[in-house]
């Protein structure tokens, strides 16, 4: 009988197939070499793929740093300093003014244009009495050039109107737009400090100047974008900053312990096999050991 019972058990075995192999794991895949980058991607010298915004914008993207090479030496003129061509800085209120301030005539090239039905150019400063266009830069110069002396009118220096928005929170990839207004005669310009040096120059940063309002904004916002923005309004008569400067901060994001999903797929896999096995084989060993008792048990 106990032969029976054992072969009986076998077969059982055998025909659920039940083994105690433990499943190998399968070969990993070869890593694939970096492939070919999107159009509106450029590709680092390890052949990572970033935003072509990222290349030369002071912030290293690439993983070699292949990125900030070859970009130029750093402006040596303050942030609201443009450098001419021969390479003086000049106040950028100076800009399309109708004065040659670079001495090699850069800063009044691809100047705004005179629009039809307009009496002086955007450079020029039109005069009350007699109509007579002269060069923007000679109002509130302190000396007369109208005949009217109106370039000398009501001449005051910026008062900020509207500083930029408090604080911001962003999220990676976000665009975020900074806005400041002032006034003052002359029209103030508006420029921007970013933690009271120079804004990154490059395609995902645009700032703006029209008529006492200016803006920046900054497209695909990164870590290295946080910080102080500070509004910068300037004319002939003076200059003046915000308070309190616009702060750019990224959100943080929840970042949970990541799961590991091939050792829970194999866990999975280990415990689908084997668990109907083992409730098969304990299920038959019960049966043996009751089958047994009854067999020893005296009549």
């Amino acid at each position: 009988m106990n032969s029976r019972l054992l072969s009986l058990i076998l077969i059982l075995l055998h025909i659920t197939g039940v083994h105690f192999t433990t499943p190998t794991s399968s070969k990993t895949r070869p890593s694939l070499g970096p492939g070919p980058c999107r159009a509106d991607q450029a590709k680092c010298q390890n052949g990572q793929c970033i935003s072509r915004d990222y290349i030369c914008d002071g912030k290293t993207d690439c993983t070699d740093g292949s990125d900030e090479i070859n970009c130029g030496t750093p402006s040596s003129c303050e942030p609201n300093e443009f450098k001419c061509q021969n390479g003086r800085c000049a106040l950028k209120l100076w800009r399309c003014d109708g004065d040659n301030d670079c001495q090699d005539n850069s800063d009044e090239i691809n100047c705004p244009t005179k629009s039809p039905g307009d009496t002086c150019a955007p450079e020029e400063f039109l005069c009350l009495s007699d109509r007579k266009c002269v060069p923007a830069s000679y109002q509130c110069d302190d000396e007369p050039d109208c005949a009217d002396r109106s370039d000398e009118y009501g001449c005051a220096p910026p008062t900020v109107t509207k500083p930029p928005e408090e604080s911001i929170t962003a999220e990676q990839g976000d665009s975020v737009t900074f806005t400041c207004s002032a006034i003052g005669v002359p029209i103030p310009i508006i420029t921007w400090r970013l933690n009271w040096g120079h804004v990154p120059a490059n395609s995902r940063i645009k700032m703006t100047s029209k008529n006492g309002q200016g803006t920046i904004t900054i497209r695909e916002v990164k870590e290295g974008d946080q910080g102080a923005y500070t509004c910068e309004a300037l004319n002939a008569k003076g200059l003046v900053f915000t308070i309190p400067d616009g702060i750019l901060r990224l959100s943080q994001r929840p970042n949970p312990d990541p799961v590991d999903s091939t050792a829970f797929s194999h866990s999975t896999v280990l415990l689908l096999v084997f668990l109907p096995q083992f409730l098969i084989i304990a299920a038959l060993w019960m049966w043996f050991f009751i089958r047994m008792h009854q067999i020893s048990k005296p009549n």
